[in-house]
């Protein structure tokens, strides 16, 4: 990257343009920069927000406190609870793109909402069963 781009995309990231004074930060230079900025911010893959990256680390805390340890083993020693577990963080980031990017409610959106619950339901009759075993 250039030092034009590199200073186009300081000045886009620096405060936000609430006035046409603080439009005045960029020059005519920085147009073919910033063009180049918004054309690339278009191929990059969207990455995820703080709370969706958090949620993600979370996940058998926040899913099914009251079994948190036995979610931790099951994840490396029961092999379909981990493919449970790992389709449904899939589709819950699915879900969350799905429903930041458009704001619309989707039959497909809907659908991969079932989906997510069947897979949750599935984890929890595991985990009920799995916690009878080691009583």
């Amino acid at each position: 990257m250039n030092w034009k781009l590199l200073s186009a995309e300081r000045k886009l990231g620096s405060a936000p343009m609430k006035s046409e004074r603080s439009l005045k930060r960029f020059t005519a230079e920085d147009i073919p920069a910033i063009a180049t900025l918004l054309s690339l911010s278009t191929l990059r893959p969207a990455l995820p927000s703080r709370q969706e990256f958090s949620s993600s680390l979370n996940k058998e805390e926040s899913m099914f406190p009251e079994y948190r340890s036995l979610i931790s083993q099951l994840k490396t020693t029961h092999p379909r609870f981990q493919s449970l577990f790992e389709k449904h963080n899939e589709l819950d980031h699915k879900i969350i793109q799905m429903e930041t990017g458009d704001g619309q409610s989707s039959p497909e959106l809907a659908t991969l909402k079932k989906e997510k619950l069947l897979l949750k339901d599935e984890m929890y009759k595991i985990l009920q069963h799995e916690s009878q075993q080691s009583r």
